[in-house]
């Protein structure tokens, strides 16, 4: 990338990261306040996908218009990946304050969710009593506190997602300039 283009893959991915963030942090406090328990939900987490796949798309998309129109998969995937890192950086910061300073029950709420329909999925599926109760023993066994350690190594496991879902996206959207041009 030519250096006013660093400059604007620079600032359209932090403007999109950012809004990516507090849309985060927003939807997160949404459901808290609704419930709680929604915070422990994998459909309502599963929404928060769309988010995620619709700011890398329009930071891709920004981007691109700034370039005439055309984009290469290297300047799509990068635009596209620190858009989410630095708005996975905004929403995982936003939770350790939330389960360490503003509720500090929360992650024995999410546990409980998190044991319930672990519980009601294995009856679903016909599981045995003896299956349900290893499987209760193992999930009570685990720590659901979040500290920064914890914080990090999630983030850098959800990068590497983020990752693999910007190099899609960039592939799809990725457009080469014409070489006579």
């Amino acid at each position: 990338m030519e250096n006013q283009a660093v400059k604007e893959f620079r600032s359209v991915a932090l403007k999109w990261g950012v809004i990516s963030g507090l849309v985060s942090i927003l939807y997160t406090i949404l459901l808290y306040v609704i419930d709680a328990k929604l915070l422990a939900s994998g459909t309502w987490t599963s929404l928060s996908m769309v988010f995620i796949i619709t700011f890398i798309v329009l930071s891709i998309k920004e981007f691109k218009l700034t370039q005439e129109g055309y984009i290469s998969l290297s300047e799509a995937l990068f635009t596209g990946f620190f858009t989410f890192v630095i708005g996975s950086l905004i929403s995982a910061l936003f939770g350790y304050l939330l389960m360490n300073f503003i509720d500090t029950n929360l992650p024995i709420i999410i546990k409980d969710t998190v044991i319930e329909n672990a519980v009601a999925m294995m009856q679903k599926f016909g599981a045995s009593e003896a299956d349900i109760s290893k499987a209760l023993e193992r999930l009570n066994e685990q720590d659901y506190s979040v500290t920064l350690k914890r914080v990090g190594l999630n983030f850098l496991g959800t990068s590497a997602f983020g990752f693999v879902l910007s190099f899609i996206v960039a592939a799809i959207m990725k457009k080469k300039r014409p070489v006579f041009e």
